[in-house]
């Protein structure tokens, strides 16, 4: 058994580093564990543990969707939380919605069906998990944060490719081993 999910991987750029140096900093000696800037995807579908004899045919059907797929633009733009400002858990970039990246999203999940993963039931909310809130004290440089940030185009880039994932859980964090990586198609 392997821990796989399927994913978009986003490509650093200053701005989203700065955002990041700026969190980071401002809420230092809070217990936050922070995402690598180099880790950030986008995850279309987790599917948990995934037996061995089911990944080759999970990319074989992940090639064949992408082959229909056209690349498509992606705006990073935002900082939020969930849950809320008095009991806040997880620090997130936003993602723009747009059609292209909910048809993916739509598609892999009908896919994935087939191999014994169940759709998702919550609505699609395209964001970048950031920062894990354990305990926040100053939640005033938390919410200053996200009105700094509010509204404010971060990230803008053409996905290429979808990205099929090992996850492998070790005491410093994940690591991401990529298993396939599956071109879309060019307009």
């Amino acid at each position: 058994m392997k821990r796989t999910f399927v994913a978009i991987d986003i490509p650093g750029n200053s701005k989203i580093n700065e955002c990041l140096n700026s969190m980071s900093s401002k809420l230092a000696g809070e217990k936050i564990r922070w995402m690598a800037g180099d880790n950030l995807h986008l995850t279309l579908k987790f599917l948990g543990d995934t037996e061995e004899k089911s990944i080759v045919d999970i990319g074989t059907k992940l090639k064949e969707l992408t082959q229909s797929l056209f690349t498509f633009s992606m705006t990073i733009s935002n900082v939020g939380i969930f849950r809320n400002l008095k009991d806040p858990r997880i620090i997130w970039l936003g993602i723009d919605p747009c059609t292209e990246l909910i048809q993916l999203k739509a598609e892999i999940e009908n896919q994935m069906i087939q191999f014994g993963f169940p759709s998702e039931e919550r609505k699609f909310s395209p964001h970048l998990t950031v920062g894990r809130i354990k305990f926040i004290e100053n939640k005033m440089a938390l919410q200053q944060i996200i009105e700094t940030f509010h509204e404010q185009v971060l990230h803008q880039f053409i996905v290429p490719e979808v990205i099929y994932y090992e996850s492998i859980l070790r005491k410093e964090g994940p690591e991401y081993i990529p298993i396939g990586k599956y071109k879309l198609k060019n307009p």
